[in-house]
Order: C-alpha cells, then sequence, then structure tokens
C-alpha cells in the first residue's frame, strides 16, 4: 500500500478513536449530571435501639440514646423520610459486664434502599451493663403536716409492708426500704387510710407494685 494512503489510513484511525473517547466522557459526564440532579443530603437524628440483651443483665449506664445520620438520596424522597422508616441497633449478645464500648456500623443501620449512609455521629458508644438483682424491702410511709391540737399519731402502717424490687445489682444491694407519697396529717383528728404511689426519685429499679395502703393511726394526747 502507498505511503500516502497509509498516513490517511492512520488519520482516519486516530479522529476515531478521538470520537471514541470524547463520546465516552461526554456520556459519562451526562450520567453524573441526569443521576446527581434533585440528589439531596440531610442529618436526622435516629433513636438508638438495643438488641439481644442476656437475660438477667440490664443497661445501667448508656452515654447515648440517638445517632445523628447522614442519608443521601434524590430530594423527593429525602423530604418525605421520617425517623420512624429508619432504625438504628446495637447487638449486645455478646457483650461484657461493667463498661464496653460499642461500634455503629452501617450493619446496624436499616434505612429504604435507595438511600444512602454518609455520615455516623456518634459511631462508638459506651455503655454499662450490670446483672440484675431481686430483693424484697420495707414499705416506709412519709408523714407531713400536724394533727389537730390534742391529737397525736399513733402509728403508720402499710399494706404490703413489703415489696419486691428489681434492677442493677449496685443500686438493688444497697437499697433497704422505698418510700411513699407523702401523706398530709394536717388537722386530722381520726384515724384513716390512703392509697399512695410509691416513689423511686430516679432510681432505676422496678416495684412490683406501684400503689400501696397507708394507715395512719391517730388518737387523742392523754391529759
Amino acid at each position: 500500500m502507498p505511503k500516502g494512503k497509509n498516513n490517511i489510513m492512520g488519520r482516519i484511525f486516530e479522529r476515531n478513536v478521538f470520537l471514541k473517547i470524547a463520546s465516552i466522557v461526554i456520556a459519562t459526564a451526562l450520567w453524573f449530571f441526569v443521576n446527581s440532579k434533585g440528589v439531596s443530603e440531610i442529618t436526622i437524628a435516629v433513636p438508638l435501639e438495643i438488641k439481644n440483651l442476656p437475660e438477667g443483665y440490664e443497661i445501667v449506664t448508656r452515654k447515648t440514646n440517638e445517632v445523628n445520620l447522614g442519608l443521601r438520596g434524590h430530594e423527593r424522597l429525602i423530604k418525605s423520610i421520617k425517623v420512624q422508616d429508619i432504625r438504628v441497633y446495637l447487638d449486645l449478645s455478646k457483650m461484657k459486664k461493667g463498661w464496653g464500648t460499642y461500634y455503629i456500623n452501617r450493619d446496624n443501620i436499616k434505612v429504604p434502599p435507595s438511600l444512602t449512609v454518609t455520615k455516623i455521629d456518634p459511631s462508638v458508644v459506651k455503655i454499662k451493663i450490670e446483672k440484675t438483682e431481686e430483693k424484697s424491702v420495707s414499705v416506709s410511709a412519709v408523714i407531713e403536716g400536724v394533727p389537730k391540737k390534742g391529737y397525736r399519731v399513733v402509728s403508720v402502717t402499710t399494706d404490703p409492708a413489703y415489696l419486691s424490687i428489681e434492677g442493677p445489682k449496685s443500686i438493688v444491694t444497697r437499697m433497704r426500704y422505698v418510700k411513699t407519697e407523702p401523706v398530709d396529717v394536717s388537722g386530722r383528728s381520726k384515724t384513716f387510710r390512703q392509697t399512695l404511689n410509691i416513689v423511686t426519685n430516679g432510681e432505676n429499679i422496678r416495684v412490683a407494685k406501684n400503689e400501696v395502703t397507708v394507715i395512719v393511726s391517730i388518737s387523742g394526747e392523754d391529759k
């Protein structure tokens, strides 16, 4: 083949290669443009759930109750997303007693298929776990006020006199009794009974009964 013809064919081949490369670049750019159009990102706070905590154990302290997630997806879906559509959980089936460090990764997160998780904050959670303890403690009625002049409180009893409590071992072990709401004896001159709630003062315990009956015996003072 003549040399001039070879040069022409070479230029045609080079031009075709250039056109093909240019077509690929343009097609790729168009694909990214089309797919990125209408895409949005938000940060949403989601409650942290606990799964598979072994029976007989419970959480005493947890540093984190919710996780901030960065989510990316089409704007229409992002605008309609609700906290109820998302789940973030920790699997404590392999937990250890005491303080432990647990990691949140994408395997612990459930989101609609068309959304992408871009951020997890925090991704590390510290939790303290203890054995569950149960025991019976006495019920102490709290009395307020002063009876009518010439009368006095003779005795205060509760029904039941003891209640079973349950909770983390470190808390239950040190508890000797639980208290009732205050019962006011101001101006009273007769024995009476009143149903009152048990007050736990924010302690992380569970009580067998939330209410007890308090019987206050009042009598005239001896002259």
